[in-house]
């Protein structure tokens, strides 16, 4: 059997071992969520998503997208080309 390769970064990294030690219960929900600054009720959709799809359910969704706030590729020409006079 092949291993995938997971890339994660720092923080998701840390926040699996929180998750981990919470679902092998070392841990509590309400001692994790102040280790991670989230609420308990964040630790329970992400044990959920830990235990549903593994490692692979805490790396960021929104990897690999644009953001949402980015100018249009036009408008950010336009300014370039203001820029350079």
């Amino acid at each position: 059997m092949a291993e995938e390769i997971i890339n994660m970064s720092r923080k998701e990294l840390d926040h699996l071992s929180i998750i981990q030690r919470v679902d092998r219960k070392e841990l509590s929900q309400l001692n994790a969520a102040q280790m991670m600054g989230l609420s308990a009720r964040q630790v329970r959709r992400w044990l959920v998503r830990y235990r549903t799809h593994g490692e692979q359910g805490l790396i960021s969704k929104h990897r690999g997208r644009l953001n949402n706030n980015r100018l249009a590729d036009s408008l950010r020409a336009q300014h370039l080309a203001f820029m350079s006079f």
